[in-house]
């Protein structure tokens, strides 16, 4: 197995989903590489200036995705950036982050105000600092809001990949086929847990699924990896089970395609710079990108010859558009 794709995480049982407000979201530091320190009191002042003006770069994943799906971006920005903080963050319901209700956009935005506000505004050197954020899918959308709603943060910019800032009316059919494979190995499967070459077996039903593309298939097969009851006999449901009980979640689907602004509030906007990644090959922004500028008004829009997880399918240009992107 890929250690890649197999984070940490707690399972709750059906039912026994606490509602909470506001999580506090678990995270991965990527420190400055380069931090000045003053040769002297005197000198202090010029050097915390130059501190001031190194970036920070928060990354959100996708739906099922955690921390570690960024580790290949990471390392890009990391090398480019080596000045830079950044935080990549598990999203309620996902890695390591608490499992909670309610799951919804304006839930997920306010425990990101919370983290900068915990992790970013209290600290000397982070406060004035400029913000980046960096959302894939699901993770586009929380940034989007935060950087539309949260005006007393310090964001330059913001980058969505491949998710607008208006509710989806379709949806990915790839994901769409391996959710619906999730659902049945969680369902009616019934594959036993700690039984010998289970990972296996789940992960060729993937495999066959998505024609070998092991990146996807792992990305979905995760969700059983990081259950940690699934490595231990439970004679109450001894069957494997995904990291979260779906069926706390009836409503996942429509819940990701919502946009929770009504359209009634047309003086909400942005004039933050944001950057919109569109998938050729995938539903969710539509080719008129002016519905894009309802709501940000400073936007541009790079398009990529890939499906949906472009961070996948064409990682070198993905990754080269970001770096471009947040040095000028």
């Amino acid at each position: 197995m890929n250690p890649l794709f197999r984070p940490k995480s707690t399972n709750l049982r059906s039912g026994l989903i606490p509602k909470i407000p506001i999580v506090d979201l678990y995270f991965r530091h990527i420190k400055p590489k380069h931090v000045s320190r003053p040769q002297s009191p005197k000198s202090s002042k010029l050097i915390s200036e130059d501190v001031f003006n190194n970036p920070i770069i928060l990354n959100l994943h996708g739906l099922f995705g955690n921390t570690k799906m960024f580790h290949p971006l990471n390392k890009v920005l990391e090398r480019q950036f080596p000045n830079a903080d950044i935080f990549t963050l598990d999203l309620r319901n996902h890695g390591n982050s608490p499992i909670a209700k309610p799951f919804d956009y304006k839930t997920m935005t306010n425990d990101l105000n919370h983290f900068i506000e915990t992790h970013i505004t209290v600290q000397p050197l982070l406060k004035s600092r400029q913000i980046n954020i960096i959302g894939f899918s699901m993770g586009g959308k929380v940034a989007l809001l935060t950087t539309l709603l949260y005006n007393n943060l310090n964001i330059q910019k913001c980058i969505s990949i491949d998710l607008p800032p208006y509710r989806i009316d379709k949806f990915d059919e790839v994901f769409l086929k391996n959710y619906e494979l999730v659902k049945y190995i969680h369902f009616k499967m019934l594959i036993k847990k700690n039984t010998r070459n289970w990972e296996e077996t789940i992960l060729n039903l993937f495999r066959n699924l998505n024609n070998g593309d092991e990146m996807l298939s792992l990305y979905f097969a995760n969700g059983f990896y990081s259950n940690k009851l699934n490595y231990k006999m439970d004679y109450g449901n001894p069957f494997i089970q995904f990291y979260f009980p779906l069926e706390e979640f009836p409503n996942l689907i429509e819940n990701i395609k919502d946009w929770p602004i009504n359209e009634q509030d047309v003086g909400l906007k942005s004039n933050k710079s944001v950057l919109f990644m569109k998938a050729k090959h995938s539903p969710f922004i539509k080719e008129n990108f002016d519905l894009l500028g309802d709501r940000f008004t400073n936007f541009r829009v790079e398009q990529f010859d890939s499906g949906h997880n472009i961070l996948i399918d064409d990682f070198k240009n993905a990754s080269n558009c970001i770096v471009k992107y947040l040095k000028e």
